[in-house]
């Protein structure tokens, strides 16, 4: 009996020695040792990320009720700005595929533009992917059905239509000059109201676009508002729900995705 238990014992002292032996050399890894022999033995914890995407108008950073002259001379000032990106998700290096943090949505207005999330990464973050708009899953679902201060609850002012037209992907309300030779002041309105699966755009960007250290991943992009209204006539092109002027709204929905850079 006692020969068995010093073989159980033995056996025991083997497994854990070799096993301590072959630590984790991931350095993305929760145990990462610097000395460490493979990942077998990796455990990988959560990693807080903040994602913003500041609003801009050309190289001013986007404040509300502020005059901004759009680049054939006219006036124009913002009352509201919103614009969702959703799916968002982070590509790993080493074929590690793409992974999405807890919370994969946002909603960017001109006061509110950082996502705080987790995300478990088990390899660097080489470049971040997203669609502007909200996903066709989550599209129609009654923002009421969501807690207090999450992206796609109750918003004012609104960004949902209704139970049969979903979210407004992107709203932009203002003020603007709608005079023929642009010299008459903000003498009229503007109002964008995008939505609807045609309108989804997909971005990405790679490289060196996520900051990945001490246990923090961080990004930080540029949405520039003169280019998503790039080409707008503002003398007849004043307002759009999208289904009253689809191709109004499909323009401003491919603008926002070249509006997008990194900052």
């Amino acid at each position: 009996m006692n020969m068995r238990y010093l073989l159980v014992a033995f056996v025991t002292f083997i497994c854990i020695t070799s096993c301590t032996k072959d630590t984790c050399n991931n350095p993305i890894a929760f145990n990462y040792d610097p000395d460490g022999e493979s990942e077998e033995n990796c455990i990988y914890g959560p990693v807080e990320l903040s994602m913003e995407a500041v609003p801009y108008f050309g190289d001013e950073k986007l404040e509300l009720e502020t005059t901004y002259t759009t680049s054939d001379g006219r006036e124009l000032s913002f009352d509201y700005v919103g614009i969702y990106l959703s799916d968002i998700s982070f590509d790993q290096a080493n074929g590690g595929g793409a992974i999405s943090p807890v919370l994969d949505v946002m909603l960017v207005t001109a006061d509110d533009y950082t996502l705080e999330s987790v995300i478990y990464p088990q390899e660097n973050l080489e470049g971040v992917d997203f669609t502007i708009g909200v996903d066709s899953n989550v599209y129609y679902i009654d923002p009421a059905t969501y807690e207090s201060g999450h992206p796609l609850a109750s918003k004012v002012p609104t960004m949902y239509w209704s139970w049969a037209t979903g979210y407004r992907y992107i709203s932009l309300e203002g003020r603007v000059d709608t005079s023929p030779d642009g010299d008459q002041g903000m003498d009229g309105t503007f109002q964008y109201h995008i939505g609807l699966d045609p309108n989804l755009v997909n971005q990405s960007f790679s490289g060196s676009v996520v900051n990945l250290a001490d246990n923090k991943a961080s990004v930080s992009l540029k949405i520039d508002l003169s280019q998503v209204l790039a080409n707008i006539d503002f003398t007849t092109e004043q307002v759009t729900h999208t289904m009253n002027d689809p191709a109004l709204a499909s323009k401003i929905a491919q603008n926002a995705a070249n509006a997008i850079s990194q900052r």
